[in-house]
């Protein structure tokens, strides 16, 4: 079946930056299931993917407003170390899930003295990626099916399915 809005589809991807780096991959990950339809993954996969059909392999580039977008510089915050858990050794590199109304995960890039740099960029902002595709399956999505999708959030800020992992999960809206 062609893949259209609605269709549950299962996917094996392999993600690779400019550089030919494989930064993902369903070999590892597993395949990705999701609706077509409901951005849970990024906008320009799902518009790659759109009339495929069950065995259809192919390769597509995304720029960076088509996958994780721009690199934003106002996402970069310096915060006291004050504003991180007790007890807590910071390293660069660390992510975080900030508190607040919307929720979002932060990347630790420096710590001078008291102050703690955090960069609230999707790690892949900014990049051109280059994604091999095969569609291992495609049908039309039961209304349960649906809104399992969406029974609980993300540390990216968006609702995913339960398998998906610690975001770069599969299965959620700005991520894969």
């Amino acid at each position: 079946m062609k893949i259209t809005k609605n269709s549950y589809v299962t996917i094996a991807y392999t993600l690779k930056d400019a550089k030919g780096e494989v930064l993902d991959s369903s070999d590892e990950m597993g395949s990705l299931e999701y609706v077509q339809g409901y951005g849970m993954i990024v906008q320009g996969l799902e518009t790659a993917l759109m009339g495929k059909d069950v065995g259809e392999e192919f390769s597509v580039a995304l720029e960076p407003k088509d996958a994780y977008g721009e690199y934003d510089e106002s996402l970069i915050f310096t915060v006291d170390k004050k504003q991180f858990p007790d007890g807590v050794k910071l390293e660069v590199g660390m992510e975080f899930e900030t508190d607040g109304p919307t929720s979002r995960a932060v990347r630790i890039t420096k710590i001078e003295g008291e102050s703690v740099t955090v960069d609230a960029n999707h790690p892949l902002a900014g990049e051109r990626l280059y994604f091999d595709i095969k569609v291992l399956s495609s049908r039309m999505a039961t209304d349960d099916e649906i809104a399992s999708f969406f029974s609980h959030s993300c540390s990216c800020g968006s609702s995913c399915s339960e398998d998906a992992s610690p975001c770069g999960c599969s299965g959620c809206s700005g991520c894969h």
